[in-house]
């Protein structure tokens, strides 16, 4: 997909992701060439058309922190409409899509929507919703989505994903045969592969953004292995290798709300885990229990903007480097919770452009045992409302622009 694609190839496009599309998230299709009124006229005019259809549709069934399963509500669902017909007797939806988008990427539309039956009841539905937000925005990004435009997964021999792509849990199975039928509890979404690493995908809301450690750790374990068939990090560093353990995670949100119940919620006492890793007890928690570095994008222009930083090569130290100076930094990050630290003014300063939430966690914790040492985060403005709301009034946020972001990386050779 390009910006010179009209309003009505963007829609169908949406809708060939995954076979259906969330009515309510048709701003994230929109762009700099197509507003998102535009996007809702559109949408509401090929429904006139009978082209769309337009039905509340899933309502998934979720487990609280406290055990209590609570059904969601059903949601407007986009779907073409193959009811009506041409004067040759096909559907003019599918004339539509081919004429279009081409007769590949209907070809994609039937694979994924199971020749138009939408099996799998409304936990299905909501799965394809929620992975239909997560393929639009990295698309938005410069991501290859689509089967027909990126290389395929292997799990024999080995190869190499050298451009920003995004793979669906759904095709990792079929992918790696039965392997990972033992990890279908998962709330895992897919894989996206890129030369700034390979990061699992999860999309939360509020309560159940949680999961099985068991569960969750298990899949993290053979995740990684399809990781280190199919991608190599772009540089020799030996310190690069840990990458292949697939110890980097995207969390994406329609709130910022969820990041702040995943840094403040009561933490469960140990022997809980040890008890459910050990299948004795069923524990659950967050996934930045099992990711070292948990990513926070929301599904707005700044998530676009995100996925499109962590997909950048070398981008944490690029970043770091572009925007702190050389004096304050050493040879390599020696804290967890920050990136330099300025000894005259006895201030911490940790770069949180990258919106990792165990980095923000991590600085909450020291900032209540080091109560001496200043601090002061880097982010961007969306991001200053959640380090005040996490941090309170005694950090220092320092507003950096996305386009002063972008400049760094135009220079290349930081």
């Amino acid at each position: 997909m390009t910006e010179n694609c009209t309003t009505k190839e963007k829609v169908i496009n949406a809708i060939c992701l995954t076979g259906q599309y969330p009515f309510a998230m048709y701003k994230l299709i929109s762009d700099e060439s197509t507003s998102a009124h535009a996007v809702y006229r559109a949408i509401l005019d090929m429904k006139a058309a009978r082209v769309l259809s337009i039905g509340m549709r899933g309502g998934e069934v979720v487990t609280t922190a406290r055990g209590k399963k609570v059904r969601e509500r059903a949601e407007k669902t986009i779907r073409l409409d193959f009811s009506k017909k041409d004067g040759e007797g096909n559907p003019e939806a599918w004339a539509l899509v081919c004429s279009t988008l081409g007769e590949e990427t209907y070809e994609h539309y039937m694979a994924v929507s199971h020749q138009r039956n939408f099996s799998g009841g409304p936990y299905s539905t909501y799965r394809d919703l929620r992975q239909a937000e997560i393929l639009m925005i990295c698309q938005r990004a410069g991501a290859m989505v689509f089967r027909f435009e990126r290389t395929g997964l292997v799990t024999i021999e080995s190869q190499i994903i050298k451009e920003l792509s995004y793979y669906t849990s759904r095709e990792i199975l079929k992918a790696s045969g039965e392997t990972l039928k033992l990890t279908s509890r998962s709330r895992y979404y897919g894989l996206l592969f890129g030369p700034g690493g390979v990061y699992a995908t999860f999309n939360y809301t509020g309560e159940n953004a949680r999961g099985s450690i068991r569960v969750e750790e298990s899949t993290r374990s053979l995740l990684s292995k399809i990781v280190q068939q199919n991608w190599k990090p772009p540089q020799s560093k030996a310190s690069d290798e840990t990458m292949l353990k697939l110890e980097q995670a995207i969390l994406f949100g329609h709130n910022p709300d969820v990041v702040l119940s995943l840094i403040t919620q009561r933490e469960a006492p140990k022997h809980t885990y040890q008890k459910e890793r050990e299948g004795k007890a069923e524990a659950f928690a967050s996934i930045e229990k099992v990711y070292h570095d948990v990513f926070y994008v929301p599904f707005n222009e700044d998530g676009v903007f995100q996925i499109w930083l962590l997909g950048q090569r070398d981008w944490r130290a690029r970043l770091v480097r572009g925007l702190i100076a050389q004096e304050f930094l050493g040879e390599k990050r020696i804290s967890r919770t920050y990136d330099a630290y300025i000894h005259e003014d006895r201030q911490a300063v940790l770069c949180w452009i990258d919106a990792n939430i165990n980095d923000l966690k991590g600085l909450k914790k020291e900032m209540a045992r080091n109560t001496d040492t200043k601090y002061a985060v880097m982010c961007l403005p969306w991001q200053e409302t959640i380090v005040k709301q996490v941090l309170g009034d005694k950090v220092q946020t320092d507003v950096c622009s996305k386009e002063t972001v972008r400049q760094i990386f135009e220079k290349g050779g930081i």
